[in-house]
Order: C-alpha cells, then sequence, then structure tokens
C-alpha cells in the first residue's frame, strides 16, 4: 500500500498479412459404379473397402449405400479416404426373408402366389431375382429348395413366381413343412475410381493482424498432375476480434484434384507493416498537468542491399487525458509503415508533470470530539463511585462527565480501527495528515486485507507522500 504509482506499460501491433500451408493426398475413392443393384435389401447394407493394388496400405474411405425398392441404386461418399492404388468395393449380401411356408393363409394353391410381410414386400419389384429356401422342412408344392425364380407379379403383399425373368406364372400345388422358410435377393456389386492430388490439410502458418471482415477466402496455385487439369480447392478461413486468422474456423468447401503440387494464398492485409492499435496495460490512478509522450522507434523494412526503404514512416500515437488530468486512453495520429514486428514503445514525462496534491486523493473524516461543552452533563449522585472518564466532588454532591462518544464516519467505504487511543481521536482533521496508532500485524481494515509486516514506521512511511503511520 506504500508503492508508488508508475507509469502504465503500452503496447503495439502491426498490422500483418496471413500465410497458409497445404499438404496434398492421392489415392482418393471421389466416384462409385454400381454394376448391380441388388435386389430384396430390407435394410442398408454395409459397404466394405480393400485395395488389391501394390504397395497396399490405405486410410478407409467412408461409404453409404442408398436403396430404392430394395436395390441398391447409389453410394454415398462421405470421406474418399487416401493411398488406395486399385480399391475393391464390397456390399454386404441382402438379409434372408423368413416366413411360415406351411400356412395356408400364406401359400395360396388358388391364387399360385406367397404373402410376405409389408417391409418384406416393398423390397422386391417385377423382374427382382429371388433364390427360395425351405428352411429344412418340406418345400412348398411348384417350388425347388435353392432354387433361384424371379418375381411375376406383386399383389397387395402376396408375390408370385417365374422360372425365368418375364416367365410364365408357376402352378403353386401345395403348403410344405416347416415355419423357416425364405427368400432371399441377389447381391449388390459396385466399383471405385480414384483421383489424386487433391487437398488434405490446410495449415495456418502466420496468422497476420487487422484483418478486417469475418472471413477470408484463400487462392490456390500449382502444378497439375501430367495430362489433367488443376481443379482448385475451396476454403475459408474465419477470422478473430483481432483480425487474425482463426485456426479452429477453417471451411472447406471442395477439396480440389488433380494437383501435383499446390500453394495456398491468404489475401494480403492493405494496412500491413503500419501500426494496428496502441493499447495500454496497468492504469494507474494518477493525474497529469500535460499528457505523457508516446515515442516508437524507426520502422525497419529494408530493401535487397539492406538499405532503410524510403517509404518508412515512423508511427505517432498519443495519451488521452480526461478533465481530471487522469490518462483514460491513446489515440494513433499516425500509423506509420514499414513495421516488421510489433514495435517497443518509450513513454516520457517529468515528475513535476504528476499532480499529487491531498485533494485528489479518498479522505475520510472521523469525529471523536470530547471537548464540546455543551454534551457536559450535571447529575447529583448520593454514593458516586469513581468512573473512567468523569469528573466528581469528594462531597459527592455533584458529577460533570461527558457522555458516550459516538464516532461519524463521512465516507462510509472506510471503517476505523478500535482501540488506537489518542492517536485515533485527532478530531476532524484530514485522515491523510494525522497520525494513527496500530500494533503490529494488526489488519488496516479500511485498506483492505494488507496487513503490516514491520514495526519500523521509518519503512512504513518510506513512500507516503503526505500520510503517516505510527506504530505502538
Amino acid at each position: 500500500m506504500f508503492v508508488s504509482a508508475f507509469l502504465p506499460t503500452i503496447t503495439a501491433k502491426v498490422h500483418k498479412s496471413g500465410t497458409v500451408s497445404v499438404d496434398l493426398k492421392n489415392g482418393i475413392i471421389n466416384g462409385t459404379t454400381i454394376t448391380s443393384g441388388g435386389t430384396g435389401y430390407t435394410a442398408v447394407p454395409a459397404i466394405t473397402s480393400t485395395d488389391s493394388g501394390t504397395p497396399s496400405g490405405f486410410t478407409t474411405a467412408t461409404l453409404t449405400a442408398v436403396l430404392t425398392n430394395g436395390s441398391v441404386s447409389s453410394i454415398t461418399i462421405g470421406q474418399g479416404g487416401k493411398d488406395y492404388n486399385t480399391p475393391v468395393l464390397s456390399i454386404a449380401a441382402p438379409t434372408a426373408q423368413t416366413f411360415n411356408g406351411s400356412s395356408s393363409s400364406i401359400v395360396s394353391t388358388s391364387n399360385n402366389n406367397i404373402t410376405l410381410s409389408t417391409a418384406q414386400k416393398n423390397s422386391w419389384v417385377a423382374n427382382d431375382s429371388i433364390t427360395y429356401n425351405s428352411g429344412g422342412g418340406t418345400a412348398i408344392g411348384g417350388l425347388v429348395s435353392g432354387t433361384t425364380y424371379f418375381v411375376k407379379t406383386i399383389t397387395g403383399n402376396a408375390i408370385s413366381l417365374s422360372a425365368t425373368s418375364g416367365g410364365a406364372q408357376l402352378n403353386i400345388s401345395g403348403v410344405g413343412s416347416g415355419t423357416s422358410h425364405t427368400f432371399t435377393g441377389a447381391t449388390a456389386t459396385a466399383t471405385a475410381a480414384t483421383l489424386n492430388g487433391a487437398l488434405e490439410t490446410l495449415t495456418i502458418g502466420e496468422p497476420g493482424f487487422g484483418y478486417t471482415g469475418s472471413s477470408l477466402t484463400i487462392t490456390f496455385n500449382g502444378i497439375s498432375l501430367p495430362g489433367l487439369t488443376g481443379v482448385a480447392p475451396s476454403v475459408t478461413v474465419g477470422l478473430d476480434s483481432l483480425g487474425r486468422l482463426n485456426k479452429d474456423v477453417i471451411t472447406v468447401n471442395s477439396e480440389g484434384r488433380n494437383w501435383q503440387n499446390l500453394v495456398g494464398t491468404a489475401p494480403a492485409n492493405p494496412n500491413a507493416t503500419k501500426i494496428a492499435s496502441v493499447d495500454m496495460v496497468g492504469l494507474a490512478d494518477k493525474n497529469f498537468l500535460v499528457a505523457p509522450t508516446i515515442s516508437f522507434p524507426i520502422p525497419q523494412s529494408k530493401d535487397a542491399t539492406g538499405a532503410f526503404l524510403s517509404t518508412n514512416v515512423t508511427a505517432t500515437a498519443i495519451f488521452t487525458l480526461n478533465s481530471d488530468g487522469e490518462i483514460t486512453g491513446t489515440t494513433i495520429t499516425n500509423e506509420g509503415s514499414g513495421y516488421i514486428n510489433d514495435p517497443i514503445l518509450k513513454i516520457g514525462s517529468a515528475a513535476s508533470n504528476e499532480v499529487r496534491i491531498a485533494d485528489q486523493q479518498e479522505i475520510i473524516e472521523v469525529n471523536c470530539n470530547h471537548n464540546h461543552v455543551d454534551t457536559l452533563i450535571t447529575e447529583v449522585k448520593t454514593n458516586p463511585v469513581q468512573a473512567t472518564g468523569s469528573i466528581m466532588t469528594s462531597t459527592g454532591t455533584a458529577l460533570k462527565f461527558l457522555p458516550e462518544s459516538k464516532v461519524k464516519v463521512v465516507n462510509t467505504n472506510f471503517r476505523t480501527v478500535i482501540n488506537n487511543n489518542y492517536k485515533q481521536r485527532k478530531g476532524t482533521e484530514n485522515f491523510f495528515t494525522s497520525p494513527r496508532l496500530y500494533n503490529t500485524n494488526q489488519t488496516i481494515e479500511f485498506l483492505g486485507s494488507k496487513t503490516l509486516q514491520t514495526i519500523d514506521s521509518s519503512d512504513i512511511n518510506n513512500n507516503n507522500t503526505s500520510t503517516f503511520v505510527h506504530i505502538e
């Protein structure tokens, strides 16, 4: 609490352009061809990928089948993986559809059809291949277990069969035995195509400083793969509150393709090498007659020969003061140009420029006056007993004494310290020019939780300008 308050520290930031770097990846699955959609799928099948090329070793792609009427109609590529040489796709077989082949309500000899569940029926269309299995029981009359047939008609949830695609409807002559008869569709197949030279990662090198807006668009150029045309990626990078490229807000809209090498470039900051901001740290509670000065070093940009650029301009800035002479901020009066790094600033102010008068400090007024005549009370005591602070006669006929005194604290933010005797009761004098008496390690409550660690009053008062503390 006795340390002098010094000038604030100020720092400057320079406008800078950002930089990025890119990495490419090869062997990416970027397209698929359905060679056979399969039949009878009631649920989306899993798709796995392997690599038949040499050398093997790849990052697996994320592939999802799309079903239409029980058949795989397309494949969605989530991530194309990388480092495939010759990718091979495998689509899981459709699940066998179980029904009760011994039930006459399911197997109709009059209509020559078999009734399925709605989900099962929806997985078939006319001419789909379908393999029948009796499930260990007796086969349905007219059908042979393990034989592949074709869907002839679909009426409601019932289907009829033919021996060949588009052939005549088969005659159902009787029910079989067992409840685990099945129909199973054909497995879908597909192939994959790959591309090389796509964007894998974009990394921010220099985040820059002082860009305006919310995001920047990265531009790309490079050398295409032989015989191919390079397609540039599409990437945006968000900006933080200080106008810097934000590594956590990188959006890759497309990865591009066909690049042998690729370079990414962030837009140039139009104010690069100029001062972007001057900020204060540790503002002191001091008052000035005139604002302290701020000095910038000369810019350090040089040409190819090592000579300072003629376009270099030294920046300037000033402190701003309020009507009480307190520093409230800074204003850049010239942004300068040619600064490479954030400059170190200097502040100038003479001691005589600082206002150090008592009425600028916080004052506490304490009224403990025992000398007001109109507060004396006369009272008759028949058996007077001597009391501290009283004035009594030897006969005990009259007594004049001081009533209880109460302290009035003008500033309610402060509290007095009790039991400090005469030193505490100095009348209405200014707190900062009145001595106070404290015990060692006693908390001075109006100054918070600070504790005196010495009883040497010369040490305690060493840095004071107008307040003096006395120790018992």
